[in-house]
C-alpha cells in the first residue's frame, strides 16, 4: 500500500490534471481522450439518470476530478465527495468540488448509509485481491436503500493477452489487476448488489491492439479510433475482448463478507 500511494503522490505530483496522470501514459492523448469520454458517457447516460435530484455521490478514487467535473456540469444538484489515495489529487479535487478525503478504497472513512450513490472508475483493480469482496461489502454498507453503484475496471482476459505481447516490462509502477468477465459480476453480486446493467468497450479496445494505432497522432488514425470508439456508446459490449468494463447496481441487501469468489 505505500508503494503504490508514493507511485500514486509522484503521478498526482508530475501530471498535476493531465489526463495521462489518471489514464494511459503509453497511449496518446487522443486515445486518453476517447477512453475519457467513454467513461463520460456512461456516467452521463446509466448513472445519472438513476440518482434521485439532491442526491449524495462519492467518487472513488477521483483523482483531480476529471468525472466528477461532469457530473457537476450535468447535474449541479448532486453533492459530489470525493475520495483518493494521492493527497496531491485530494487537493486538486477540493480546489474543484470542496469535499474530498485522503484514504484507500479498502479503509471508506464514511459512517453508514449517506450516500444515494458510489462511483468507481478504475479504482477496484488496485485492491488486493484478498479484500477486494470485503471491499466491495464496506462499500455496500455505505448506500442507502435502493442507492447505486457503478463501477468500471479492466477486463483480465484483454490485460493478459497484452502483457502477453508486450512482455513483463511494460507493467504499470500503480500495478493493478482487471477482473474476469464472470468473476467481475459475481463481485458485485455477493456484495448485495442487483445488477441492473452492464457494457464495454470491445470496439475502440480492438482498434487501440492494431500496432502503431494506440499512440499515432496522425489526423487519420484519430478520426478512425473516434469512429470506432461511438459503437461502445450503448449498454452493450460486456465481453472478454473489453479492455475496460463496466456495472452498474442497485443495493438489495446487506453484503457477505469474505472473499466469496
Amino acid at each position: 500500500m505505500d508503494e503504490m500511494r508514493r507511485s500514486w503522490e509522484q503521478r498526482a505530483d508530475e501530471c498535476n490534471r493531465d489526463i495521462k496522470g489518471v489514464l494511459f501514459r503509453g497511449l496518446s492523448m487522443q486515445s486518453n481522450l476517447l477512453l475519457h469520454e467513454w467513461h463520460a458517457w456512461i456516467v452521463l447516460n446509466v448513472l445519472l439518470p438513476r440518482l434521485p435530484q439532491r442526491s449524495r455521490l462519492l467518487d472513488l478514487g477521483c483523482g483531480y476530478g476529471r468525472l466528477s467535473d461532469v457530473v457537476a456540469r450535468a447535474r449541479p444538484d448532486i453533492e459530489i465527495v470525493g475520495q483518493d489515495i494521492a493527497s496531491g489529487y485530494c487537493r486538486m479535487f477540493a480546489n474543484s468540488h470542496g469535499q474530498c478525503v485522503l484514504a484507500s478504497a479498502m479503509q471508506p472513512p464514511f459512517r453508514d448509509a449517506c450516500f444515494d450513490g458510489i462511483l468507481g472508475i478504475t479504482c477496484l483493480m488496485y485492491v488486493s485481491r484478498a479484500t477486494v469482496q470485503d471491499t466491495l461489502a464496506s462499500l455496500n454498507v455505505l448506500l442507502r436503500p435502493r442507492g447505486v453503484i457503478l463501477m468500471l475496471d479492466p477486463g483480465l482476459e484483454m490485460q493478459q493477452a497484452a502483457a502477453s505481447v508486450r512482455g513483463r516490462k511494460a507493467k504499470s509502477p500503480t500495478g493493478g489487476s482487471g477482473f474476469g468477465v464472470v468473476e467481475y459480476r459475481q463481485l458485485l453480486s455477493n456484495a448485495g448488489f442487483a445488477l441492473e446493467a452492464e457494457g464495454g468497450n470491445p470496439f475502440l479496445s480492438s482498434a487501440l491492439v492494431m500496432p502503431g494505432l494506440a499512440k499515432a497522432k496522425a489526423r487519420w488514425a484519430q478520426a478512425l479510433l473516434g469512429r470506432v470508439a461511438g459503437f461502445d456508446n450503448r449498454e452493450a459490449g460486456y465481453t472478454r475482448l473489453a479492455l475496460h468494463r463496466w456495472l452498474f447496481g442497485v443495493k438489495h441487501r446487506n453484503a457477505k463478507s469474505g472473499n466469496d469468489v
